[in-house]
């Protein structure tokens, strides 16, 4: 998809000066890549705190040893 945007010339070096990828648009695929990684690993995050989990050292044990 073509669009056009208006990037602080600063912070667009900065980025290319951190990224895997070295075109504009590689650095910004890439940096609109990981933003959606950490949303997504940050729901999850907030999804298993609402939920309580209750083990034990028993429960603990059963999972080290599959039994």
């Amino acid at each position: 998809m073509k669009t056009t945007f208006n990037i602080p010339e600063t912070l667009m070096a900065e980025a290319r000066a951190v990224s895997r990828r070295r075109t504009k648009i590689g650095v910004v695929t890439e940096a609109l890549e990981e933003f959606v990684r950490i949303r997504k690993l940050e729901r999850l995050l907030d999804s298993a705190r609402r939920r309580e989990f209750r083990m034990d050292g028993a429960d603990l044990d059963r999972m080290r040893h599959g039994r």
